[in-house]
């Protein structure tokens, strides 16, 4: 693999990682709640140097190889965040039970 390929796939990964997005929010959330954000940033950049090897290693030659393996993680991670969402909204419903919320107009 030719030198300029490496070079131009770890700009672009770093890149991403530098891109705003939620977990700019996480780190930013852990820092207004006087948590510690060294550990929240050092998780982020640990997964994204996960992913960037997976992807270099042996996910991008599979899916270039095997077209339908790209469409099957990208529904598996479709399901996933799906999923996510759905407790995310469920565990909403119950802090939201929990309390007693009056009305602003009818106090």
């Amino acid at each position: 693999m030719a030198l300029s390929l490496i070079a131009a796939f770890w700009v672009v990964s770093t890149l991403c990682a530098l891109t705003p997005g939620i977990d700019w929010a996480y780190v930013i959330a852990a820092g207004m709640n006087g948590r510690v954000v060294l550990p929240a940033v050092s998780g982020i950049l640990l997964g994204q140097l996960t992913v960037a090897l997976i992807v270099a290693g042996c996910v991008g030659a599979l899916v270039a190889s095997h077209p339908i393996t790209l469409t099957m993680i990208s529904l598996t991670g479709a399901a996933y965040l799906l999923w996510m969402g759905y407790g995310l909204l469920r565990q909403l419903k119950r802090q939201l039970g929990r309390r007693h919320f009056r009305h602003p107009i009818h106090q």
